[in-house]
């Protein structure tokens, strides 16, 4: 029952593209924490720490897009004013 109630606040949230993007961060980011918990646990338990570190900075790189998305808007804006193109492409 908690789980239909937490879509149809998602479905009425949909005018709304922050709230959209907070209940979705909300609802899918305990469900990819447990997916690459279980994934890393796998890599360590044959012993393969070559594809564990791998897969490891990949999920950091994809848990900062996805829990904090002003970070790639800012790597963009600092490269626009490094690069000195003022959106003038």
């Amino acid at each position: 029952m908690d789980l239909l109630l937490n879509t149809n606040e998602l479905v009425l949230a949909a005018a709304d593209g922050n709230t959209l993007a907070t209940g979705l961060r909300n609802f899918i980011g305990p469900i990819l924490m447990l997916i690459v918990g279980l994934v890393a646990i796998t890599f360590l338990v044959r012993r393969e720490m070559t594809q564990f570190l791998i897969f490891l900075g990949i999920a950091i790189v994809v848990f900062i897009l996805f829990f904090a998305p002003d970070v790639l808007k800012n790597i963009a804006m600092g490269t626009e004013k490094t690069l000195g193109t003022g959106g003038k492409w």
